[in-house]
């Protein structure tokens, strides 16, 4: 019976991992579209403001979602297996109000303050249009993310992969080519942008009224204090987590921004959006393997927790350990192809944040479970930790080493912080996600990048031998891994299951 629950939750993940998995990609390859249009067009400084934009009104996006979205997911996930749909309703429209007028205020404040931050803070100028449209952006967000947390709450993967991957991406490169084309210029970045999440929120409402038309019902729907009282007790942490998440992602950013210039903002986030390819399994199963391990810890199923995180992990390290040869063997490559010679110079960069944002994404699964026991306050004590020592460190390496020391700094912080992460699992739940044929999967990578190197040294390097010898890799990697016997029993099942729909 617990096998059954066990094959039947990992072939749901399985699953759902390509529905989630499209709606990557395509938000991907949509934000890269958008990213390289807007640096190709209107080069280094303009890319570098828009940057800084995006990364101010993430921060105020944070503060103002008082991370309800991450409340709503875990309880909603919980009242769904005790099939309590009025409490669900209950704490959503709560959360609903309360985002509706903290987004509100914090787009005001972003507006009337645009002034301030741009010439006080940043002595950029340039930069008032940009904060004063983009303030409309805060509610068009949380208030999407909030109805989208039903969704993953729900397992409806595939309308959450469609509205916040898809769609948002789709209509940012639509609607800038547009304007372009009618002539627009920095403005095209301002309204599509803006545009694009509203378009985004519009859609997310009229769906959900079709899918869950009990959440639109009338009714008592302030009577369950208990339920959001629990809400705002498990969020108020995360909502101080999620805020020092982003400043610390952005704290390279900042820092390089407060003590150089804008162009080395714009070079350096050339690189960013490439390493962070390597969150991309990981932002594929974790939004599928939240809900799912949350609702069977509250069944009491640790076991059946510890075997789904063990092949969650190895499936990422699976995905990620090629792409990440790839980033250190071709950076200067990959940089150029994507961007231009204009941002050759962080190609160290790229290859400095590979390796942290691998350790990162291996470490992710176990930060969910933190979660998922309700420790909310551990996880907002780790980011407090690793943010004090990545600010620290920006200030000392960058004036030192500039791009380089910014990027040194954020990959020793992302190492350390996924060493915690793992400690704390291993001593709260007896969890270490690590398998056995994970050994077998690295010396695949190790002899396969080997031949790789050797081909590399012998081949000029364009764009077709580039994705010949990419293709030859990723081929004899897999290769290897059947030979070495590095997959089990779980990923030929889930391998069988998919071969038997396909039929």
């Amino acid at each position: 019976m617990e096998e059954n629950d066990f094959n039947s939750n990992l072939n749901k993940i399985a699953k759902s991992s390509w529905i989630v998995f499209l709606g990557i990609l395509f938000a991907k390859i949509f934000t890269y579209i958008y990213q390289i249009i807007i640096a190709r067009n209107f080069g280094p400084e303009i890319y570098g403001l828009f940057t800084l934009a995006v990364m101010i009104v993430g921060w105020l996006v944070c503060f103002s979602s008082l991370s309800l979205n991450l409340g709503i997911l875990r309880y909603a996930s919980i009242f769904l297996a005790k099939k309590k749909k009025e409490e669900i309703k209950s704490i959503f429209c709560f959360s609903f109000k309360i985002n509706f007028i903290t987004s509100t205020l914090a787009g005001f404040i972003l507006f009337f303050f645009a002034d301030f931050i741009s010439i006080g803070i940043f002595s950029k100028p340039e930069l008032i249009p940009f904060l004063k449209v983009f303030s409309f952006v805060i509610p068009f967000t949380v208030l999407m993310e909030l109805i989208l947390s039903i969704f993953l709450a729900h397992e409806k993967f595939g309308w959450y992969a469609f509205v916040h991957k898809f769609l948002t991406g789709f209509l940012k490169v639509g609607l800038i080519l547009l304007l372009i084309a009618f002539g627009f210029k920095t403005d095209s970045i301002l309204f599509s942008y803006t545009l694009s999440f509203f378009g985004a929120l519009i859609f997310a409402i009229f769906i959900s009224r079709k899918i869950f038309p009990y959440l639109f019902e009338k009714g008592n729907k302030d009577k369950d204090t208990k339920s959001k009282l629990n809400l705002i007790t498990y969020s108020w942490p995360l909502l101080f987590y999620s805020i020092l998440w982003n400043l610390f992602h952005w704290t390279d950013s900042f820092a390089l921004g407060y003590l150089g210039t804008a162009s080395e903002v714009g070079i350096y986030n050339a690189a960013v959006p490439i390493a962070f390819l390597l969150t991309f399994a990981s932002s594929i199963f974790m939004q599928i393997f939240f809900p799912i391990v949350n609702k069977e810890y509250s069944k009491g199923n640790l076991e059946e927790v510890r075997q789904l995180s063990k092949q969650v992990v190895k499936w990422i390290l699976l995905i990620n350990l090629p792409i990440f040869i790839l980033f250190v063997i071709f950076p200067g490559e990959l940089i150029k192809l994507l961007f231009g010679t204009n941002y050759i110079g962080a190609k160290s960069v790229l290859q400095i944040l590979g390796i942290g944002t691998i350790f990162f994404s291996l470490s992710e699964s176990s930060s969910r479970l933190i979660m998922m026991s309700g420790r909310s306050k551990v996880i907002l004590v780790d980011i407090i930790i690793i943010f004090i020592f990545n600010f620290i460190f920006n200030f000392i390496l960058i004036p030192k080493y500039g791009l380089v020391g910014a990027a040194i700094s954020t990959m020793v912080s992302l190492v350390i912080l996924s060493f915690i992460f793992w400690i704390q699992s291993a001593r709260y739940f007896l969890i270490i996600p690590l398998r056995r044929k994970m050994i077998l999967i690295l010396l695949s990578a190790i002899f396969s990048s080997g031949i790789l190197l050797f081909l590399r040294s012998l081949i000029k390097i364009n764009l077709f031998s580039g994705i010949l010898l990419s293709s030859l890799f990723f081929t004899l990697y897999i290769f290897l891994i059947l030979i070495f016997k590095g997959f089990d029993k779980n990923d030929f099942f889930i391998l069988k299951s998919f071969f038997r729909k396909k039929k």
